[in-house]
């Protein structure tokens, strides 16, 4: 809709919304890991923008009190992180470290033999508000804990606690815990706090965007919605966020909406903006990729490697909600991903492998190079030619599909079998090889125990999503080919 990309008329951004100005760059449990920096969404316009970003948050997305950004933690001597020590019964130290986060995990003790009875541990750091108000702080660990906040007790790790402070002054917070009596030492503590949300925090956010030249609404999930052990009930967003969405595209016509989120979300809201950019958690530098993309100064480029569905009824396990706890059928069988959507021609929100890109492109028709005949067990090269019709550089994912015309079995009517991404000139073409191995005609046969491609007819497609194929023609399997579970998936 010409949203995007910015140019040298866009010089005032609002960066609205619960993930705005938060460090949201990656999933929950152990796949978390500690960053040396972040550069929020907010964080990457300002590098190119400074004093021409206004944020607003607009509204409360947390599932409960999120963690604490390291860029507002200090250590209380002024170094960088926050100060942790594991000290033994005799009150020695037995380690240190200094994590940018207020969050700590040890699997293993510093002193491998030694019991760790009477052992604690202490977290120490200085902590500057970006607003005064109430700020709910919670202790999550499998310690016995207590936080101090400026030498006040105000939370344990059973009991949330709340306390006002005020914007831009620091304050001391110190937490204490007993660690578990385990020789290995396994313990983990994060502290997080809820800041205030102003009253009108919703109506500050429509009205800095309507004022600025460009909104960037960014919305989604964070570590504590999407995390191991713990499942989403539904595809919504948090809180307000859809509402937010459509305020302030009415607001303002030049509203680009940036998703942070690891998996699908209710998406009903992406026809009344005009861009929506699916940033995943982008990690540590993803403020500053984000800005990069906005601008114009790289391609968009990526293709979704799953199914953006329209309600949660349609997607393939919907009906599979284990009647016992611990158990999950997959009664979905092969018919998983995008399979599922195409078999019973489910319209999505957006299909598997869609992406666009700030240029377009045409992507020719497949052509097998050694003719439609293909002998068992051989590898079939299918060169597709793509261009770059537009009067930018981008980059394109070709995809190529392979479909059973009359299989013996049940099987989907096409799964992707090849890709390959190519970057592009202005105006130019060029034509790419993909290879299909014999795998990729076959099915795993039941009755066999073993890989099969059936002699008979295959259609090859090509285009740019599992749902955008202009490019069709087929071959001929001379006959059928069979191959051990053990067999190299190149075979």
């Amino acid at each position: 809709g010409g949203a995007l990309p910015f140019g040298d008329d866009v010089a005032r951004v609002a960066v609205i919304g619960p993930n705005g100005d938060r460090e949201v760059i990656q999933g929950g449990g152990s796949a978390r890991v500690t960053p040396t920096d972040v550069a929020t969404m907010a964080d990457g316009l300002r590098d190119r923008l400074g004093d021409g970003v206004v944020v607003e948050e607009g509204c409360d997305a947390g599932r409960g009190p999120p963690a604490i950004d390291g860029r507002h933690l200090r250590g209380v001597s002024g170094s960088a992180g926050v100060a942790v020590d594991i000290v033994d019964a005799d009150g020695a130290i037995r380690r240190r470290v200094r994590p940018r986060e207020f969050r700590v995990v040890f699997f293993a003790s510093p002193a491998p033999g030694e019991t760790t009875e009477g052992w604690s541990l202490r977290a120490a750091a200085m902590f500057t508000p970006t607003r005064s108000g109430p700020h709910r702080f919670a202790i999550r660990t499998n310690a016995e804990a207590q936080l101090l906040v400026a030498g006040e007790p105000v939370a344990t790790a059973s009991d949330d606690g709340t306390v006002e402070l005020a914007a831009g002054v620091p304050v001391e917070l110190k937490v204490e815990a007993t660690t578990p009596s385990d020789p290995s030492l396994r313990v983990s503590l994060e502290l997080r706090c809820a800041p205030p949300l102003p009253d009108d925090a919703f109506d500050r956010a429509v009205a800095a965007a309507a004022a600025a030249d460009a909104a960037v609404v960014v919305v989604g999930l964070d570590a504590e919605w999407e995390t191991e052990g713990r499942d989403r009930s539904d595809l919504s967003l948090p809180g307000r966020q859809v509402e937010l969405v459509r305020a302030v595209a009415a607001a303002q016509p030049r509203t680009v909406v940036v998703v942070l989120a690891g998996s699908p979300v209710d998406l009903s809201w992406a026809g009344a903006v005009p861009a929506v950019l699916w940033a995943w958690y982008p990690g540590q530098e993803g403020g500053r990729a984000v800005a990069d993309v906005l601008f114009g100064v790289a391609d968009p480029g990526g293709h979704l490697p799953c199914t953006m569905p329209v309600r949660l009824e349609d997607t393939p396990a919907f009906l599979d909600v284990p009647p016992d706890p611990g158990h999950l059928r997959y009664q979905e069988g092969v018919f998983c991903g995008h399979r599922w959507y195409d078999a019973r021609d489910i319209a999505p929100a957006f299909p598997f492998g869609h992406g666009l890109s700030y240029t377009s492109w045409s992507v020719g028709p497949p052509v097998v190079v050694d003719g439609p005949t293909v002998e068992p067990g051989a590898c079939v090269e299918v060169d597709v030619e793509v261009a770059n019709t537009g009067d930018r550089p981008g980059t394109q994912v070709v995809q190529l599909y392979v479909g059973d015309v009359q299989a013996s079995v049940r099987r989907a009517p096409r799964e992707l079998r090849a890709f390959t991404k190519v970057a592009l000139a202005a105006g130019e073409r060029r034509t790419v090889r993909l290879e299909l191995p014999p795998r990729a005609f076959a099915f795993w046969d039941e009755q066999l125990g073993c890989w099969h491609a059936e002699a008979g007819e295959f259609e090859l497609a090509t285009g740019s999503s599992s749902r955008d194929l202009a490019g069709r023609t087929t071959v001929t399997l001379a006959g059928d080919w069979t191959a051990p579970a053990s067999a190299p998936l190149g075979s």
